[in-house]
């Protein structure tokens, strides 16, 4: 049975148990197994080691660039995280992380807060785009300038969730 493993429980009898494909308080103790890739999934690495990832809900069909946000009134009023799309034309989502897929509304995604993503660009620099969840060459009609990546090789780019700079702010 690939990916199970046999322990033996309290009353001496033999139990079968799932290996952990991530990490979090709900698989403490358990045995972690390899992804398709051989890999041990990145939220299992201890703080400090290897690439810092958070498996969030999503608020919306993302992909790309993500802005993750606190909904005070989710889960019956005592509020949760969530994840959309970072958007250069709305002061509130700038980007935090990106996403290796496309998740839709209400599903878990894994979020990169750090590491390389793919892009076709030939860019030196690239900042959150107007159009969500991309990044694209600074746009002067945006309403916040953010720096998200450098480019590390062919169609590679580094994450760097830069500093935010508002630059058109909405009417208070």
């Amino acid at each position: 049975m690939s990916g199970t493993y046999v322990t033996v429980g309290d009353n001496g009898q033999n139990v079968v148990r799932t290996a952990a494909t991530a990490g979090g308080l709900e698989n403490a103790g358990a045995i972690p197994a390899l992804d398709a890739g051989g890999k041990l999934h990145g939220s299992m690495m201890p703080s400090g080691l290897g690439v810092s990832v958070q498996r969030l809900v999503t608020s919306e069909t993302v992909a790309g660039l993500v802005n993750i946000w606190f909904d005070a009134t989710a889960n019956e009023g005592a509020g949760s995280w969530f994840v959309r799309k970072a958007d250069a034309t709305d002061e509130t989502k700038p980007a935090h992380g990106f996403v290796k897929v496309t998740a839709s509304s209400g599903e878990e995604v894994d979020v990169y807060l750090e590491g390389t993503y793919a892009l076709t660009s030939t860019l030196p620099e690239v900042y959150l785009s107007i159009t969500p969840g991309v990044a694209g060459a600074y746009d002067p009609t945006a309403k916040i300038r953010q720096l998200v990546g450098r480019r590390v090789g062919v169609n590679t780019y580094i994450f760097i969730p830069g500093d935010i700079t508002v630059l058109n702010p909405s009417a208070a």
